[in-house]
């Protein structure tokens, strides 16, 4: 196997709470920023495309000042019923990065 791996893997969620309201939160960008990220984090939204083939392009600063960006491009849009995206680490332009903390020729 090659040291990047390619392969997807899937996560569901189910929510105990209003189907609208779960929609909002993963679907209005001032919403996401309460949300999305780790605890202790600071959200920024540099773009939010809600469609098929749409990018929510975001960044995350630590407690400690690092910033790191990721996006989602999203697949399928069925509101309110299903949302499908690819969550990948990018840079600050939108293109896609190794995971910040990957040491060095890893």
């Amino acid at each position: 196997m090659s040291a990047q791996n390619t392969a997807e893997f899937s996560i569901t969620r189910v929510f105990d709470a209003p189907r609208d309201l779960v929609w909002k939160a993963f679907t209005e960008s001032e919403r996401l920023l309460q949300w999305w990220g780790p605890k202790g984090f600071t959200m920024r939204v540099a773009k939010l495309d809600l469609r098929p083939s749409g990018v929510f392009h975001y960044s995350m600063r630590s407690p400690e000042g690092r910033d790191m960006w990721g996006k989602f491009v999203y697949r399928e849009i069925v509101a309110p019923e299903r949302i499908v995206f690819v969550n990948s680490f990018s840079d600050e332009a939108g293109n896609l990065t190794r995971h910040p903390f990957t040491p060095p020729g890893r």
